[in-house]
């Protein structure tokens, strides 16, 4: 039986949703335990837990029937410190676990070279063509914004000639900038900062390999 080659992107994808699966869990962890506890002069407290102990003495003092002893209180304070501990040590190894997750889609794409050069070779010519659309876009706005000016500056013309109030001038555009930067870019979404650059650094790897 012919084994079926398997997507790397499908393999990286369930390896995302495991790792965020498990992230959430262990989030749900630590948010389950409404309580925390410190550390003061070497003994472990419990929030709240103080207070509670405050209330019973209170009540001693004034010969009033407390709400609860201290042993139960010390119970609860013992119980809270196990659930705590407990949760940070599923917690450390849930973290271990989406750090053997990060490593299993690392081993994919190491596997994989290829399929993930070409996926960033693909990438580097979409944002290529993303930026000449967006020059194209700023040249034709620019022209735009030129013919507008002219047009603006017939009324003005017209206003001089007439004796009339000047209208305010059309301010220049700041596109050309804008189209330097895009027009220098054009060609630089790729390592080294451009394409030739790219494929003579594969040319070079090629021949260390041969």
């Amino acid at each position: 039986m012919t084994r079926q080659k398997v997507d790397p992107d499908a393999e990286v994808e369930a390896l995302h949703r495991k790792r965020v699966e498990r992230a959430m869990r262990r989030n749900g962890l630590e948010n389950a335990v409404p309580v925390h506890t410190t550390r003061t002069n070497g003994t472990i407290d419990v929030e709240g837990i103080a207070d509670r102990e405050s209330a019973i003495r209170n009540a001693i003092a004034r010969d009033e029937t407390p709400p609860e002893t201290l042993a139960e209180v010390e119970r609860d304070r013992q119980a809270a410190i196990a659930t705590i501990g407990e949760t940070r040590l599923q917690c450390d190894a849930l973290r271990t676990a989406e750090k053997e997750v990060e490593e299993e889609v690392e081993a994919v794409v190491d596997r994989n070279p290829g399929h993930f050069t070409r996926k960033a070779e693909a990438a580097s010519e979409t944002a290529a063509e993303a930026i000449a659309s967006a020059l194209q876009a700023t040249q034709a706005a620019a022209a735009a914004w030129r013919e507008a000016a002219g047009a603006w500056s017939i009324v003005r013309t017209s206003h001089r000639r007439r004796g009339l109030e000047m209208p305010p001038e059309v301010p220049i555009s700041d596109f050309g900038g804008a189209e330097n930067e895009l027009a220098k870019s054009q060609s630089r979404p790729f390592p080294g900062g451009g394409r030739q650059n790219w494929e003579t650094f594969q040319a070079r790897m090629k021949a260390q390999a041969a």
